[in-house]
């Protein structure tokens, strides 16, 4: 697991796991369900841009077993990008090829910056955006669903949609 803040990140980067990743998306997942339905709306999406940024940048280790700073440098926090680049390393049948993970990254990609600041560089086009709670978060849950049956944890590490999950999460 990573060791410091920002003095090893290259270091720490090189020696991450994927569950470290799946981790972290775990919890924005958590939050951004949390405040999405308790009516936060863009923070909670916010939650839910992060989430999928780890989800990805997991595969990307999953898949090739490291990440690097050129990727992250390169990539940043936009999910399309991410997005194609797990593309260029899954097989044909994975969900990252589907319309549906791509509709789903549409979805959340502008929550970057939007609910951070008061201007950003990108956000919704035409500036103008809706949503309706608590159905517009169930789209996350798909994605994080489908991801995980592609990155099984392995055995010894918690796992938020395993046993003693969250209530919601229990028919899933």
């Amino acid at each position: 697991a990573p060791t410091s803040f920002n003095q090893n990140f290259d270091m720490d980067i090189a020696i991450s796991k994927y569950q470290d990743f799946i981790g972290s998306g775990d919890y924005h997942y958590f939050m951004g369900r949390v405040i999405f339905t308790k009516g936060g709306g863009i923070y909670g999406f916010f939650c839910a841009q992060q989430c999928i940024e780890n989800y990805l940048k997991a595969y990307v280790i999953y898949k090739t077993g490291s990440l690097t700073r050129s990727l992250i440098n390169n990539f940043s926090h936009n999910l399309y990008k991410w997005l194609n680049h797990c593309r260029s390393i899954a097989p044909k049948k994975s969900f990252i090829h589907t319309k549906r993970a791509e509709l789903i990254i549409t979805k959340y990609d502008p929550f970057n910056e939007l609910p951070r600041y008061p201007v950003s560089k990108r956000g919704i086009q035409g500036g103008n955006f809706g949503y309706l709670q608590p159905h517009d978060i169930y789209p996350l849950d798909y994605f994080i669903f489908r991801l995980r049956k592609e990155m099984p944890l392995p055995n010894g590490v918690w796992d938020i949609l395993g046993d003693g999950r969250p209530y919601w999460a229990s028919s899933l």
